[in-house]
């Protein structure tokens, strides 16, 4: 079942992306898994701590923001356009 939906994830991923976007789609899921690998090791080991558990939040909206598929808004990115200073000449 598994690999069935990897094959369908990767068939759907070839016609719905293309170029840099199914590289950003790509470094998404493999930073997710990355994380999840963390996060099962830290609690297996009872190594949990809230800093990690601040990072591993922090990595997986890193991830979702890097995903195209992932309607994420970034408060840098997205905010207001900060006012230039006003130069005057004289």
């Amino acid at each position: 079942m598994r690999e069935r939906s990897l094959l369908f994830t990767s068939e759907h991923s070839n016609s719905v992306f293309s170029g840099a976007t199914k590289v950003h789609w790509a470094d998404a899921e493999r930073l997710r898994r990355y994380t999840e690998a963390v996060e099962n090791s830290a609690e297996a080991k009872g190594e949990m701590t809230q800093e990690l558990q601040a990072w591993i939040d922090w990595a997986r909206l890193k991830a979702d923001c890097r995903d195209p598929l992932v309607p994420v808004s970034d408060a840098v990115l997205d905010g207001p356009e900060s006012q230039a200073p006003g130069y005057h000449y004289w």
